[in-house]
């Protein structure tokens, strides 16, 4: 008994026999087939029981499915199910396990690849290859290019206003949405910024045509060529003069008046040249060399052989060849294109210079100047002409020093004003006359009252005095009833002297014996005009303005109100070639050769054949 004992042993711990209690007895038996503790299962080999007869939960066939059994190693216990953590049939990927792909292998510019909880890749991490014509995961479109404007944008994103489809992706905007992209002219209510009038009308809503393609008009109306004068932006339509002829628009006769792209065609009308304005008259030489006065024609000053007042030009009696013309309180001069000159009205005080005092109604030469006159300037009771070798030449009422001869002696012939050569350009008022001398400077003489002459103090002055500040680059001037101004090389505008009702620009009504700077007006100015109480310039742009007194209109804004600085004058645009100022009126000569006036309209001084003031632009109606 004792030798069997020992042989079970031996082979128990020799491990030939399973069924062994522990310290080697024999207990029940692994692989008798039955299952007997500490056994989990007999036989082993079978199903998931190990050659102990314990289970094994890794052996596949127990039919169930035990960590780390899976799908793809133990079909027989498990089945396909995402989220394992095991790549299984039907699966890109699950958990950790990508199978080796990464963002790049499929094709994108890089990123780090996961799975999606459906155990597809997860592409939306990765950065994908725009512009390469494949319509990636994340891209809206793409259509083989970076660039933004043609719907699929620089980071293949679909843009507004664009629809896009295809690979690679094709774009076209999309008609009805509002938005105007690609070949589209407007969209909706968009059209782009245009309007009306850039379509040849003048008002009314322009809106899209049905494709986005082009504009509907339907919406707009006035438009030039139908035949229509539409006011305020037509002069004529076609054959629609509107009963305008080149007389009642400002030329002097000529024509007919045609009417060119709705504007006037005054090319076959009369042109006035140059125009001089006195206290209550209005005088122009016309291109054949006529000359023409309206107004008030005491003491004759119309030149018309009547004394009967005009509110339509006549012309002047027997001169021709006229090449400019000056207007007096009382007189008028002008100069012949052989430089004579000449003069009528009023001669009290030998203003005519012909060497009596009785007025005329018709020209008469003044004495020792039939040659050589450029210029002439009549004031109130004096006169004073410019001659070609830059000399000074004045005659007349003497009270002031306003002849600038060193005297105070009334001359009923011309004497030649002390110290002045190489003047460039004169400039007579009521009782004092400036030059533009030739350095560029401005010299004035005669009456002093309220600082005109410019020099600093109220003292006349019977021969020249240098205005302060002024002693060159002035390139216009204009001598007032009691003020001066000039505009210097810059552009910018000077007055001093009177300046009630704001005459001198600068905003005050403070007197100035000196310069001062008219508001605004620091560059920009071409010409300047100074008149009874009121200012007047043109700018560069051909644009006028004045300021000062206003009570009849002669500022031409349209109002009665003074104005202590700059307004533009209404209705004149940028084709204004000069200003003259009156009394209490102006004219603009138009660069079209059109002359239109306005302010103190008595007598009939702004020719419109009535007396009826205005306080805006008319046209001098010409017969």
């Amino acid at each position: 008994m004792l030798r069997v004992h020992s042989i079970m042993l031996f082979l128990c711990l020799s491990g030939w026999l399973t069924a062994c209690t522990p310290g080697g007895a024999a207990g029940p038996f692994c692989g008798d087939g039955k299952v007997l503790a500490p056994e989990e299962c007999d036989p082993p080999g079978v199903g998931a029981c190990d050659a102990q007869c314990m289970r094994d939960p890794a052996l596949c066939g127990d039919g169930q499915c035990q960590n780390p059994e899976h799908a793809g190693n133990c079909p027989a216990d498990c089945t396909p199910a995402c989220g394992n953590g095991f790549r299984e049939e039907g699966e890109d990927c699950d958990g950790d396990d990508l199978n080796g792909a990464t963002c790049t292998s499929l094709g994108y510019a890089g990123g780090t690849l996961v799975c999606a909880p459906d155990c597809t890749f997860g592409v939306i991490v990765c950065e994908t290859l725009c512009g390469d014509g494949l319509l990636d995961a994340g891209e809206d479109c793409d259509d083989a290019n970076r660039q933004a404007g043609d719907g699929c944008g620089a980071t293949c994103a679909q843009e507004d206003g664009w629809h896009c489809a295809g690979t690679p992706s094709v774009c076209t905007a999309v008609c009805g949405d509002g938005i105007v992209v690609g070949n589209e002219l407007c969209d909706g209510v968009e059209v782009g910024g245009w309007t009306c009038r850039d379509q040849g009308f003048y008002e009314g809503t322009l809106s899209c045509a049905a494709g986005c393609l082009s504009l509907d008009t339907a919406g707009c109306n006035g438009s030039c060529g139908d035949n229509l004068i539409q006011a305020g932006e037509e002069d004529c339509d076609g054959g629609n003069l509107g009963g305008a002829t080149c007389s009642s628009m400002g030329w002097p006769g000529g024509g007919p008046l045609s009417c060119s792209m709705c504007t006037f065609d005054a090319s076959t009308c009369g042109r006035w040249t140059t125009v001089g304005i006195g206290g209550g008259q209005t005088c122009a030489i016309k291109s054949d060399g006529t000359a023409w006065c309206w107004g008030f024609n005491g003491d004759g000053r119309l030149g018309d052989s009547t004394f009967t007042d005009r509110s339509r030009p006549v012309q002047v009696t027997g001169f021709a060849q006229g090449s400019a013309a000056a207007g007096g309180v009382f007189h008028s001069c002008a100069v012949k294109t052989t430089g004579a000159a000449f003069c009528w009205g009023q001669g009290s005080d030998g203003q005519l210079g012909n060497g009596g005092t009785d007025a005329t109604a018709n020209p008469v030469a003044v004495t020792s100047l039939s040659s050589g006159v450029l210029r002439v300037g009549a004031g109130g009771y004096h006169s004073c002409a410019l001659k070609s070798d830059g000399s000074v030449w004045c005659w007349g009422r003497n009270a002031q020093g306003q002849l600038g001869d060193g005297t105070n002696t009334n001359r009923l012939t011309p004497v030649q004003v002390t110290g002045i050569s190489g003047a460039t350009a004169l400039s007579t008022s009521g009782n004092h006359t400036c030059v533009i001398d030739g350095g560029g400077g401005v010299r004035c003489w005669g009456s002093n009252q309220f600082g005109q002459l410019g020099d600093g103090a109220t003292s006349d002055r019977n021969t020249p005095f240098s205005v302060s500040s002024l002693t060159s680059g002035v390139v216009s001037l204009g001598a007032g009833q009691f003020h001066t101004c000039a505009v210097k090389s810059d552009g910018s505008a000077w007055c001093w002297g009177y300046n009630l009702n704001g005459r001198l620009g600068d905003g005050t009504v403070a007197n100035r014996s000196t310069p001062v700077q008219v508001l605004g007006f620091s560059g920009g100015v071409a010409t300047i005009s100074a008149g009874g109480q009121q200012t007047c310039a043109v700018k560069t742009d051909g644009s006028a303005w004045c300021w000062g007194r206003n009570q009849y209109g002669q500022l031409g804004d349209g109002t009665t109100g003074d104005r202590y600085e700059p307004v533009a004058v209404t209705g004149l645009g940028s084709g204004v070639a000069g200003v003259f100022s009156g009394g209490a009126h102006n004219c603009a000569l138009l660069a079209s050769g059109a002359l239109h006036c306005w302010g103190n309209n008595e007598s009939g001084r702004l020719g419109d054949g009535s007396t009826t003031n205005r306080s805006t632009p008319v046209p001098v109606i010409f017969q």
